[in-house]
């Protein structure tokens, strides 16, 4: 599945949708495709209010495939450039949650749940790919 989206919130369920519609076709498991949705909706959303600004005019595009196992995920947009593996700021883990600033979990989230995770930039788009293993 290779799918374009306007860079809106709006378009949220449709992702969800998609993704649904992608695992049940594949036999994804109910736990990864749970995980996928999620990584896939905190990235989308990333795109959308940071990186476009909310734009609607902007698209963000998702790709997903099967391969050996592993649900593989790519989430492209044309934003500025931004590795939010590198460029975010570290979450803060240690401090309880009432003292804690408000965003920042999302990445820590994703490396947490996915089996990989890595960014380019290419061709004037950040990509951002992930693998989830069936089952896991």
């Amino acid at each position: 599945m290779k799918k374009t989206y306007a860079a809106t919130l709006a378009n949220l369920d449709e992702v969800y949708s998609d993704i649904g519609n992608f695992c049940r076709e594949n036999g994804v498991d109910g736990a990864s495709a749970y995980a996928l949705n999620l990584c896939i909706d905190e990235i989308f959303t990333n795109a959308v209010m940071h990186g476009y600004k909310c734009d609607p005019s902007k698209n963000i595009e998702i790709e997903l495939k099967m391969s050996g196992g592993f649900v593989a995920a790519t989430v492209c947009d044309e934003a500025p450039a931004f590795n939010p593996l590198t460029d975010a700021s570290k979450p803060d883990t240690a401090s309880s949650v009432e003292s804690r600033e408000v965003g920042g979990l999302g990445i820590f989230f994703i490396l947490k749940t996915m089996d990989s995770v890595s960014y380019r930039r290419r061709n004037g788009r950040n990509e951002i790919s992930m693998t989830k293993k069936i089952g896991k």
